[in-house]
């Protein structure tokens, strides 16, 4: 899956096992960054993979600036969780790439969970990645499937019974492209403005930080007392629905 779809940050969360030794079937569930201008092998492996739905968590602007291509026979859901681009950065590298200075990344990670827009957002994601009437594998994406997707991902991961450690390695994993690509922009901010203090803090947040994710889980833990207790009060997450989703598409190991 890594050739030729590592730049696409795209990974199957089937590899994983929970705490109790389950993990889910692979080939069924799926993140990754954006979908746009898909090479011609990037699109075959697309294919192979028999994905039939895709979840993008993108701004407008973003999906009107890079729209996924379109893949034949696959249902798509919009569901952006944030409404404008907040991550202060473009996503073009060269001469004429604005950059400003990024946010506070823990602050933007407790504002994904906090914030009505982004929850009204994963709650319709968890409805669609545990509708029990989809069929077929399932993809969900940001950019660059870092924060969001990262965000996204972990709570799914929690949901279904993954310990943090686990959880915090798999959002890692998206280092091994980003900060490939965190390097580029901080090279071009150094050559083209001069500037190293942004062209530090804007290769910190394009970086998979676990700080950032673990900011996200502590603003949960505090305002809502337990990562559960948002998840089934604020995400309808239930248990129930959580019970049935595992005895369709966990295995034992």
């Amino acid at each position: 899956m890594e050739k030729p779809l590592g730049k696409r940050n795209l990974r199957d969360f089937g590899r994983l096992s929970n705490k109790d030794g389950l993990h889910l079937k692979e080939g069924l569930f799926f993140r990754s960054g954006k979908l746009y201008r898909l090479s011609k092998k990037e699109r075959i492996a697309i294919e192979k993979l028999g994905i039939k739905t895709i979840i993008d968590l993108r701004t407008t602007d973003e999906r009107d600036q890079k729209p996924d291509d379109v893949i034949e026979g696959v249902t798509y859901h919009v569901v952006p969780l944030i409404d404008s681009a907040m991550f202060g950065i473009t996503h073009e590298a060269g001469k004429r790439a604005k950059y400003s200075e990024p946010p506070n990344m823990p602050e933007l990670y407790k504002k994904l969970v906090l914030l009505e827009t982004p929850q009204q957002g994963l709650k319709k994601a968890f409805s669609i990645l545990l509708d029990p009437t989809r069929v077929g594998p399932i993809l969900l994406h940001c950019t660059e499937g870092k924060d969001r997707a990262g965000i996204l991902s972990a709570l799914f991961l929690y949901a279904l019974g993954y310990d943090e450690q686990t959880i915090l390695e798999d959002y890692e994993l998206s280092n091994a492209r980003s900060e490939k690509k965190g390097k580029i922009y901080r090279n071009l901010i150094r050559i083209f403005m001069f500037n190293w203090k942004l062209a530090h803090n804007v290769y910190l947040a394009m970086l998979a930080k676990r700080e950032y994710l673990l900011s996200a889980f502590s603003a949960i833990k505090e305002n809502y007392g337990t990562i559960d207790a948002y998840l089934r009060d604020v995400l309808d997450v239930t248990k129930e629905k959580i019970d049935e989703f595992k005895a369709r598409v966990m295995i034992e190991e």
